[in-house]
């Protein structure tokens, strides 16, 4: 899978938020991928975790922060 997010605000990813009860399962964000911002809250696969669950994931993406 590949993504592109640049000058991203915040809780950008995959999945912008994962929280409660819920589940991030068996993804892969390739190499190809990146993700750019001026704040925080970002990742590959979840932007901001709270309260929830990643499992058997794997991020290859290039992540970058000049903020937050």
């Amino acid at each position: 899978m590949r993504i592109l997010f640049t000058n991203a605000t915040k809780n950008q990813g995959l999945f912008g938020r994962v929280d409660g009860n819920g589940v991030v399962k068996n993804v892969t964000v390739g190499s190809h991928s990146s993700v750019t911002s001026g704040s925080d809250d970002l990742g590959g696969i979840v932007g901001k975790l709270t309260y929830g669950t990643v499992e058997n994931c794997r991020n290859e993406a290039a992540i970058t922060t000049n903020g937050g």
